[in-house]
């Protein structure tokens, strides 16, 4: 079965060198036009976000209607130079043996598809509305997901509108809590996550919850998919 996530033809068209070739003639980012650290609209990412706004820009471009089913999550990368200081964009990642600084961004993307619809940095300029920071990110996610519904409006001064109808979004217990389910529903949302030990749904009884920590193994990880417990929200109304 062919894979659509990976193209032969443009695999052999591009020769490893040409994103050198690119960035010896393209700026990569706008220093003169970048707000200065501690003013209003700061973006830390600014430096390095012109290849994802690409990325996203490109793909929603080429995207005519995007599958209501939608998959999100966090990815990390490696720094091994000098960050801002105190604009929370690098933080220290001892378990990484090949580096001590790195970053980390939110992806949302078809659930069958590579094709990122948009994206969000990590870092401490973020106009915060929850006290975690991930389900704050995944707050934002939805924010931005919204501008790309079609409502019957002119969507000139917007997000390319690119999804017909309520969406669904799938995330990891990174981002889990009630904060981020209430934020779903009230936005009708469809949501399907696990929920961390420490961010379990509260007036649940305990005896209905897997509270204890259990070390990772086969048996464990098998036990998810075996009887595993689900928690509704309710939409408000």
């Amino acid at each position: 079965m062919h894979n659509t996530s990976f193209l032969p033809h443009i695999a052999n068209t591009k020769r490893s060198s040409h994103w050198l070739e690119i960035v010896r003639a393209i700026k990569r980012n706008k220093n003169h036009l970048a707000k200065k650290r501690g003013d209003d609209g700061c973006d830390p990412a600014q430096k390095f976000d012109c290849i994802c706004k690409c990325l996203v820009h490109n793909v929603n471009a080429l995207t005519l209607r995007a599958n209501l089913d939608l998959r999100a999550d966090e990815t990390t990368w490696e720094h091994a130079g000098h960050g801002e200081p105190k604009s929370g964009l690098l933080c220290k990642r001892p378990k990484k043996p090949t580096t001590s600084k790195g970053g980390q961004l939110t992806v949302m993307s078809d659930v069958h598809r590579m094709r990122p619809h948009l994206h969000v940095h990590r870092h401490k300029c973020h106009h915060k509305c929850h006290k975690l920071g991930s389900p704050d990110e995944a707050r934002m996610v939805i924010d931005k997901a919204k501008m790309m519904k079609f409502d019957g409006t002119d969507h000139t001064n917007k997000r390319k509108a690119i999804f017909e109808g309520d969406f669904h979004m799938t995330w990891d217990n990174c981002f889990s809590g009630n904060q981020i389910m209430h934020c779903a529903t009230s936005n009708n949302v469809g949501m399907t996550m696990t929920a961390r030990r420490d961010r379990l749904p509260k007036g649940v009884p305990s005896k209905f919850l897997q509270k204890e920590k259990v070390n990772p193994n086969d048996r464990s990880c098998a036990a998810r998919f075996v009887d595993p417990i689900f928690l509704n929200q309710k939409r408000e109304t």
